[in-house]
Formats: structure tokens, C-alpha cells, sequence
């Protein structure tokens, strides 16, 4: 994957949290974390496009969601 951009050491940046929400951090090039979210994308320079990817990210799972009950019933069916 190619990087889009990459924070300069101690610049602060913007990431989707695993809780879907908005982040700040500050580049600390030698944390392998900080290269984590360079290297797969989760990395943003402008708060409001971290906010942007954070909704397509809650979207995509709202869309994709099926229940514990709904998964037992495909998975008995073959369906999954």
C-alpha cells in the first residue's frame, strides 16, 4: 500500500480508534504503532478526514452487521 502521508517526527495526527471515534496522537517515528497506522492507512492530517473515514468505516459496518442469532442460523444453513 502506498503511503498518502506520513506526519513529521512530533507532528500531531488523526486516527479512527477502535472504537470508531477520533484520535490525536503525536508521531513518534521509532513506535512501531505510529508506523502501524502510517503503513495501513489510518493516518490523517486534518481532524475532519478522520471524521470523514470514521463514518464510512461505522457505514460499512452497519451494512455488513447480522446478529448472533442470524449468524447461528446461516452457519446452520450453510449460508455463511
Amino acid at each position: 500500500m502506498k503511503v498518502k502521508w506520513k506526519p513529521d517526527e512530533n507532528q500531531e495526527y488523526y486516527i479512527v480508534d477502535e472504537f470508531g471515534g477520533v484520535s490525536i496522537r503525536v508521531y513518534k517515528g521509532l513506535k512501531a504503532v505510529d508506523k502501524a497506522f502510517v503503513r495501513v492507512g489510518n493516518c490523517y492530517r486534518q481532524k475532519t478526514d478522520a471524521v470523514k473515514a470514521s463514518a464510512r468505516i461505522k457505514r460499512i459496518f452497519r451494512e455488513n452487521y447480522i446478529t448472533d442469532v442470524e449468524y447461528k442460523r446461516r452457519s446452520r444453513h450453510g449460508a455463511l
